[in-house]
């Protein structure tokens, strides 16, 4: 299994941050270069069930849940890969820190590059997910 963490510092309210994030309806503008579409198709008392359709991958499961009051647990299912992604929100002096930890298991054949593929996925996870936070909520706090 894969293991990955990054963060970046956002100048916004910790709060705000974690709302947009957690705004499914508009996932499609906020990292619009991986999702077409996201749309809840099921809510349990832990968690919500969403069907994004990526770009390049097609239908996709996640599985959404709030883990702590900060915190957040993306579980994503794609044909080459499962992941979890812990997604934490704390305040600082600046305003908000953004934590990402990845856990990601390739399937099949896959599982053989994943010795070669980790500084490749978090560049990923900056460039698709933490840049994409960052320039949302600076921008609307202009």
């Amino acid at each position: 299994m894969l293991r990955i963490s990054d963060y970046i510092n956002i100048n916004a309210n910790t709060d705000a941050t974690m709302e947009a994030y957690l705004d499914v309806d508009n996932w499609s503008e906020l990292f619009s270069d991986t999702i077409l579409v996201a749309r809840i198709v099921a809510i349990t008392e832990k968690s919500l069930e969403i069907e994004v359709q990526h770009r390049y991958e097609g239908r996709v499961l996640n599985i959404l849940s709030l883990t702590d009051k900060f915190e957040i647990k993306l579980e994503e299912f794609k044909r080459r890969y499962d992941a979890i992604f812990i997604n934490r929100f704390t305040s600082t002096a600046f305003g908000c820190r953004y934590d990402i930890e990845a856990q990601i298991k390739f399937k099949g054949a896959y599982r053989f590059i994943e010795p070669f593929v980790k500084s490749l996925a978090k560049r990923r996870i900056a460039k698709l997910v933490l840049l994409p936070m960052k320039k949302h909520m600076e921008m609307a706090n202009n």
